[in-house]
């Protein structure tokens, strides 16, 4: 009987195991898409990732609602409710964008952005095209646009085409002290 209850447990812990393989696998594919600017295709799916507890996904359904795309308008309040979902359960990614774009107190947003700003310029570091393009967005949103380029162009070298919307937006809205920035002067998304 301890045997079968030891292999029942086991078999438990497995089915966990490659469930969650499945869903990293499933996110992986969807993240692709949505940084290639694939809405279409990656927003639907990032939001039944999310729906099974995939908490990255909310990352990029923030972005997607909150700068808004093609059939999905932006909706600031939705986008923020992604954000916290994530933030909720300790993605870092979606914890700095709570911060950034959020009407928590100022105390409360500067703690959390010491706290979660290193983490997700590590993973930048790492090479997370994510991290990097969520590094630039929350940098501008912060009036830092020095370093929001800085991140724009690592994820836009890498690839990223959505790096280049935003640098058109700082193009549009920086300040002229600013002017020794080199932005892009059309959009390619």
């Amino acid at each position: 009987q301890r045997q079968m209850c030891i292999r029942d447990r086991y078999g438990i812990v497995q089915h966990f195991v490659e469930a969650a393989e499945k869903l990293a696998e499933e996110g992986k594919a969807a993240e692709e898409e949505f940084l290639k600017a694939n809405f279409e295709d990656s927003v639907p799916q990032l939001e039944d990732l999310s729906d099974k507890g995939y908490a990255r996904a909310n990352g990029m359904l923030f972005w997607a609602y909150y700068f808004g795309y093609e059939d999905y308008p932006s909706d600031p309040q939705k986008a923020l409710e992604y954000a916290k979902k994530g933030s909720d359960v300790a993605d870092p990614i979606c914890g700095l964008l709570y911060a950034a774009y959020s009407d928590i107190s100022q105390a409360e947003k500067l703690e959390q952005l010491r706290e979660l700003r290193p983490q997700v310029r590590k993973m930048a570091d790492a090479n997370d095209s994510l991290a990097r393009l969520i590094l630039g967005v929350c940098y501008f949103h912060d009036q830092q646009y020095e370093d929001a380029q800085k991140h724009l162009d690592q994820y836009e070298k890498a690839g990223g085409v959505l790096a280049y919307e935003m640098l058109g937006l700082m193009q549009q809205y920086i300040p002229v002290s600013y002017t020794h920035l080199t932005l892009p002067t059309t959009s390619r998304v």
